[in-house]
């Protein structure tokens, strides 16, 4: 069966290569020469690339007040966007992950809602999106011309997009997502751009009597450490072992109580790593929704992270603290508007204790003045 569906597949390609001018023709190039009123934005590509889209719809809301926004996600980035103060509504067009089954009832939602507009931010790059921002039927439809790597095959279907802008080398995506708003006639700048994740009130204290009831200390000096990685590749995963050390470092060099937060599937990891750690040390992973997780991680003075969702996570919720890179380039999608601070070695694996403890220790946080080794 699969390969049937990979010798029809690339059947499709040919085709689209061979009729791709009378495809274009078909397709059509709307303009947008008047403020749409129906704005649908696609929004399903992991939490982190969810939240760097919300400057995004800040400056959308912003210079279209009077527009109604729908934001199309899958089941994960829903909770992304929940209380997102700049969209109107949410449509849920397929189930989490790359394979995630179409929502047709979701989809045929889209279609009524007739946007004007269907804005793809970085990085709706996957078919099953491309065919969904196609089948809204927006006649403006708008995506970043994407580098795509070997193992993606569908830049040949990019032309079912009537602009396509370019993605800036060194930009971040945060502000590459800002671009998009020029193909629309708007103003792509927005001098006070930051992450958008509202944490409500009762979250707060829902997520404090959790804590309260492992033994953690209110009063006490915190570090929320996220040690997966989320849906993300392992290769972005600093060793389990290393974060059990600068753990036990952090809690003996500086008396603070470690919180180790994580989805569902990363709660055996933590669970190991909390057993390394000591008596200083709790575990929330899989216990908490997100947001209640940006709620932990707003109680703690400080934060560390791999390159993950929960990084930007942390970057939303205005945390201090340090993220740890390998090859990516953190000046395209790092921590962004925020103040955590990137260490970064050419592979994850070999960055050190040493430079995480020392980046950790360096920094001017009340937890540490006074008390460092």
């Amino acid at each position: 069966m699969g390969s049937i569906r990979s010798a029809g597949f690339a059947l499709l390609r040919l085709f689209v290569r061979a009729f791709r001018p009378a495809l274009d023709a078909v397709v059509g190039r709307g303009n947008p020469s008047q403020a749409p009123v129906r704005v649908a934005v696609l929004l399903d590509s992991g939490i982190g690339d969810t939240l760097m889209a919300t400057p995004m719809l800040r400056a959308l809301r912003r210079q279209l007040p009077a527009a109604a926004i729908l934001a199309v996600v899958d089941r994960a980035t829903a909770q992304v966007m929940a209380r997102n103060p700049d969209v109107d509504g949410l449509c849920v067009f397929r189930h989490s992950g790359d394979a995630g089954k179409m929502i047709w009832a979701g989809l045929r939602a889209l279609r009524r809602f007739r946007p004007q507009v269907m804005l793809a931010p970085q990085t709706a790059n996957t078919l099953k999106q491309i065919l969904a921002a196609y089948y809204s039927g927006a006649p403006v439809r708008v995506k970043h011309a994407f580098d795509y790597p070997p193992g993606r095959r569908y830049s040949d279907f990019e032309f079912l997009f009537t602009h396509r802008p370019p993605v800036e080398a060194g930009r971040h995506r945060v502000l590459d997502n800002l671009a998009l708003l020029g193909a629309l006639g708007l103003n792509p700048d927005l001098p006070d751009a930051a992450l958008v994740f509202p944490i409500p009130a009762w979250s707060a204290s829902k997520v404090q009597a959790l804590l309260e009831e492992k033994n953690w200390t209110r009063g006490r000096p915190s570090v929320c450490i996220h040690p997966g990685v989320g849906t993300a590749t392992l290769q972005k995963q600093w060793p389990p072992e290393r974060f059990v050390e600068l753990g036990r470092r952090l809690a003996a060099d500086h008396g603070v109580q470690i919180v180790l937060v994580g989805g569902k599937e990363e709660a055996a990891l933590c669970g190991d790593i909390a057993k390394g750690i000591g008596s200083n040390c709790v575990v929330v992973a899989g216990e908490c929704t997100l947001v209640e997780t940006g709620a932990v991680i707003r109680l703690c003075q400080w934060f560390v992270s791999n390159d993950s969702g929960l990084m930007h996570l942390a970057s939303a919720v205005g945390a201090s603290g340090v993220a740890l890179f390998g090859p990516t380039n953190p000046a395209k999608v790092g921590p962004y508007g925020g103040a955590l601070q990137v260490v970064q070695a050419s592979a994850i694996e070999e960055l050190s204790v040493d430079a995480v403890y020392n980046k950790c220790a360096a920094m001017s946080l009340p937890a540490f003045e006074g008390r460092h080794a």
